[in-house]
């Protein structure tokens, strides 16, 4: 199995206000093992903790403060740094967190960024036979091949990708990225056009099954669900050139596939559509449990519905 275990990820703590301002002492702790360092480039008096810190170097860096106030350091500077190429390297699932809240809603709160990746921890399938491996795009990508299994390549319409796994073959791939508004479903995709007996496995249809295992790893979070019409764009994007190649057939069969009928969740008339690569937009989905509020436009569509059976009954 490719990718990474969820329950590998050591989850964050959160922070009470700024997170830069949660990590005491920060210039004097810095200060005491990099005096060389400091007298080389600046001249002690010279040195400023808030303008230069961020050209030290991890390693510099790694002997005054922990792993967590690394990345509370890191989340709150909004300079290149030898730090953010370090936690690209090293610590991509921290650094693809924040890229994709940057990304989707330009999110600079740091409890939302620990909320996130500690949700990532809690991907679990819950199932016999079953697995989930977390994976997500190379580099600056939100819509890209996943950085995991290069020798037979997975393309993820979203920053991660949920792999479910059932007696280790990769069966499925769940696209999402974080968000400020949720978490925003991007693609359910099977592995295989055929084949596919694991489906009998899910106490539901596989659609449903991938967004209760979203949402059960982030239970505080509004859930999104990609348009179906959005997501033929996006497929054409990807496409290029060869776009011709996607049948018409093909067009409608996806476009059905992401706006049908949900088992636990009606959609409302909230969107989402932010700075992704291919323009996708993301509704709103609200639990069928909670009767909510469907909004103006959803409203209209069962009442159209409702007033045609009417008719037809009359």
């Amino acid at each position: 199995m490719i990718g990474i275990s969820p329950s590998s990820l050591v989850p964050l703590s959160f922070v009470h206000g700024v997170s830069d301002d949660s990590v005491p002492n920060k210039s004097e702790r810095f200060k005491a093992v990099a005096k060389d360092w400091i007298e080389e480039r600046y001249e002690a008096a010279y040195f400023r903790w808030e303008k230069h810190w961020h050209y030290a170097p991890y390693e510099l860096l790694s002997q005054a403060f922990t792993r967590e106030e690394l990345i509370c350091l890191w989340h709150s500077c909004i300079f290149s740094s030898e730090l953010d190429e370090y936690m690209e390297k090293h610590e991509p699932v921290v650094w693809k967190v924040r890229h994709s809240l940057w990304r989707y809603g330009c999110s600079q709160d740091y409890n939302r960024f620990a909320a996130c990746y500690n949700g990532l921890s809690r991907l679990v399938a819950d199932l016999p036979d079953f697995d989930i491996r977390l994976t997500y795009t190379r580099s600056i990508n939100t819509a890209a091949w996943a950085e995991h299994g290069r020798e037979n390549p997975i393309y993820l319409d979203a920053s991660f990708g949920a792999l479910l796994y059932y007696k280790g073959n990769h069966v499925m791939t769940i696209g999402f990225s974080c968000s400020e508004y949720g978490i925003l479903v991007a693609q359910v995709q099977l592995r295989q056009k055929r084949g596919n007996r694991f489906l009998y496995k899910l106490p539901e249809p596989y659609m449903d099954f991938a967004l209760a295992l979203v949402k059960r790893a982030f239970p505080d979070d509004d859930l999104y669900l990609v348009t179906g019409a959005s997501t033929v764009k996006g497929i054409r994007a990807a496409y290029g050139k060869n776009s011709d190649k996607l049948a018409v057939v093909t067009e409608d069969r996806i476009e059905q596939f992401y706006n049908q009928p949900l088992r636990e969740y009606d959609r409302t008339d909230k969107t989402v559509n932010c700075c992704s690569d291919d323009g996708r937009v993301f509704v709103q989905l609200v639990s069928k449990r909670h009767q909510p509020n469907l909004g103006n436009f959803w409203k209209r569509v069962v009442n159209a519905t409702r007033d045609r059976r009417k008719s037809a009954v009359l």
